[in-house]
């Protein structure tokens, strides 16, 4: 929870990431939330799509990709310094 920092408009779904550790989708025509995935650091930077993921890094030099539709985390990787800025 916290301020909004980016967003990524998907179809029917808008991707957000917020300023913490948690990364979520809601629905484009009820803003119900349809999925919550929670990072190992705060999300300081706009996500990227391509290929069905959501990618995004975090401030504890971590890299996701999250199936855009369901939140599933499908790989991370440690980048080795931090990912905050654009993805």
């Amino acid at each position: 929870k916290g301020p909004v920092e980016s967003s990524t408009v998907v179809g029917h779904r808008m991707v957000f990431s917020a300023a913490g550790k948690s990364i979520f989708a809601l629905d484009r025509s009820s803003g119900k939330r349809v999925w919550n995935f929670k990072a190992k650091g705060n999300v300081l930077a706009s996500g990227a799509l391509g290929g069905g993921a959501f990618f995004i890094g975090t401030d504890d030099s971590n890299f996701y990709a999250l199936e855009q539709n369901t939140g599933k985390l499908l790989w991370k990787f440690k980048a080795g310094e931090f990912t905050g800025g654009a993805t």
